[in-house]
């Protein structure tokens, strides 16, 4: 959670993924948009196993407001629309869900895609798309506690001006790109 599916595809698709997907914490109709960009930019196959539509807690405990046939809905479309490959259930799913979905999708085949991999570099939240306007990308790399004992020594003593200042002279020198690391021995 934090991450947007975007900077997700970006980190992991270069690890050689056999699958990326959805699941648990929300129902289907909340991870429609995200399994949307998904099928149009990932590579990998695409899983997704959402729970019973979101938990509403009652006196009881949760409960999950999705009725079977509406689950296997979801996944009619997602499989259909989206070309998820391995679909299944979460939180709040039952036998009865499951049976309806297995009902509805037994012998179909993969629904085909064409995505459109964006080439781009994530942060741990988000992907920013690399569209250059010049053939050489340059990367800054003064923002590195292992090649830069003047950024290592501002990060021990939190000198964040220092830092900041440091990435701006990167910039102003024709970096479009700051590597930032903040790992060091010792």
């Amino acid at each position: 959670l934090g991450s947007e599916i975007a900077a997700a595809l970006t980190a992991l698709e270069p690890l050689g993924i056999d699958l990326i997907g959805l699941n648990c914490a929300t129902g289907p109709a909340e991870m429609s948009e995200h399994l949307r960009h998904l099928a149009q930019h990932a590579r990998a196959g695409l899983s997704v196993m959402p729970n019973a539509g979101l938990p509403v807690l009652g006196r009881d405990g949760a409960t999950y407001p999705l009725a079977p046939a509406e689950l296997a809905d979801a996944l009619d479309t997602f499989t259909r629309d989206y070309g998820a490959v391995l679909v299944g259930g979460c939180c709040g799913t039952t036998p009865e869900h499951l049976r309806q979905v297995v009902e509805r999708l037994s012998g179909r085949g993969v629904a085909p895609r064409r995505p459109a991999p964006e080439a781009a570099a994530a942060s741990l939240y988000q992907a920013v798309p690399l569209r250059q306007d010049t053939s050489v990308l340059m990367v800054g790399e003064r923002t590195n506690t292992n090649g830069s004992r003047a950024f290592r020594e501002a990060l021990i003593d939190s000198r964040w001006d220092d830092i900041i200042e440091i990435a701006r002279t990167a910039i102003r020198e024709g970096a479009h790109m700051i590597d930032v690391c903040v790992d060091y021995v010792g």
